[in-house]
């Protein structure tokens, strides 16, 4: 009975302090977001700031995004060249079509792949994080991207990062996630597998590369270390495309990320 009253009372001080640590966050993130937009004298970059939600809680992943109720924003081709440094050739594609049968690619109309934001973070009172989501074709096999843009008050590139990107090897795409653990670090996870040939006998190495970096005080995005994570060589495990992280095998890297 007394250890049980003990649990309870454990439990009620860590709700108690969890809940302070969530009230403390979003008082300061909302200093930071005052500040930040009173130094912002670019009407058309304070537009697309206030059409995306704040977020609340910046340990994530690319397999459980936040929610959120934001609007969002869709850049045009000035915004995303102007704030985001796209060149205007990577802002469209044209569609392709193959004959299989006569083995002749042709190609038709050219369509927009403007890329589309849909959650901020202030970092301080003159830096801001902006999460975007870009295709890299409209064509079958292209993946969207995710990118983190760091920008200052003036609405300036400080720095960014494609956070997942579509790799391409010689058996087909490797797959690749990132996660987020706190304000100022984040990784990405790599995926790969190699086919060993002994002879007649063919096993399977499976192994991810993490990469490890950092946010500092300036905006800059640096690499800490990469290093590599031995997996379990199972060929039906299938590491790196799962799209629910609590379907992920135990050993994944990623379920450092699962609550």
């Amino acid at each position: 009975m007394m250890e049980r009253a003990i649990n309870k009372t454990s439990l009620f001080k860590h709700s108690i302090l969890l809940i302070l640590t969530l009230i403390n966050y979003c008082c300061s993130a909302q200093v930071e977001e005052k500040k930040f937009l009173n130094k912002v004298n670019d009407q058309r970059f304070k537009k697309i700031l206030n059409n995306l939600e704040q977020l609340k809680d910046y340990r994530f992943t690319d397999l459980n995004l936040p929610a959120v109720d934001a609007i969002g924003y869709k850049f045009n081709e000035n915004e995303s060249k102007s704030y985001l440094d796209f060149q205007k050739d990577s802002l469209y594609d044209r569609v392709e079509y193959y004959n299989h049968d006569e083995d002749i690619r042709t190609y038709g109309e050219t369509k927009e792949i403007l890329p589309y934001s849909w959650i901020k973070a202030f970092l301080s009172e003159n830096l801001v994080s902006l999460f975007v989501a870009k295709s890299n074709g409209v064509n079958d096999g292209d993946l969207d991207m995710y990118y983190l843009f760091i920008l200052d008050y003036e609405g300036k590139l400080v720095d960014h990062i494609i956070l997942s990107k579509q790799m391409i090897t010689y058996d087909g795409i490797r797959p690749n996630h990132f996660g987020f653990l706190d304000k100022n670090h984040f990784n990405r996870y790599i995926y790969d597998t190699r086919e060993i040939h002994n002879g007649k006998k063919v096993t399977f190495d499976n192994f991810c590369i993490i990469e490890k970096y950092e946010r500092d005080d300036n905006g800059k995005i640096n690499l800490l270390e990469t290093i590599q994570q031995d997996l379990n060589d199972d060929p039906n495990l299938n590491y790196g495309r799962y799209l629910n992280l609590k379907e992920i095998p135990s050993d994944d890297p990623m379920s450092i990320f699962i609550e």
